[in-house]
């Protein structure tokens, strides 16, 4: 497992949202200047199909609002997929996140789980979590 190093600052911890202080944070940023091991994840969505409708656009007034708590933001939002090699059906759904702990926190949580079956009633979709690499990344980084 690799970890991406960050140097925290008294100034850039108190500009973080206070959910993302779990545990893991607090116990790395608790000096002024330090290294904290944290690898950005990712929350990835295939959306093969959905069903659009008076649910899906609940969800979609929902959804936002149960990521701020974890620090989850949307990097790719479906669009146009651009598809260069075999196929594509669907859309493609990226939501960032600080860690896989925040991933999986705000995926159990009661505000999201109050929502999810409107999504998960109207569409197809594959979800998975993913971490980030380490900056700078090689391809062969992955054979060692």
């Amino acid at each position: 497992m690799t970890f991406e190093v960050h140097f925290m600052t008294s100034e850039v911890i108190d500009q973080r949202p206070a959910r993302r202080q779990t545990a893991l944070h607090e116990a790395c940023c608790s000096a002024s200047i330090q290294r904290c091991f944290v690898m950005t994840a990712y929350a990835v969505a295939h959306m093969r199909q959905a069903t659009m409708g008076p649910e899906i656009v609940e969800y979609l007034h929902k959804i936002d609002g149960t990521l701020e708590p974890f620090g989850g933001r949307f990097l790719v939002h479906g669009g146009d997929v651009e598809v260069i090699e075999n196929e594509w059906p669907g859309h493609l759904i990226i939501i960032e996140f600080p860690d896989r702990d925040h991933a999986r926190d705000w995926y159990n949580s009661p505000a999201y789980q109050a929502i999810l079956a409107l999504r998960t009633g109207n569409s197809q979709a594959d979800v998975v979590f993913v971490d980030g690499v380490e900056h700078p990344h090689k391809a062969t980084d992955v054979l060692e």
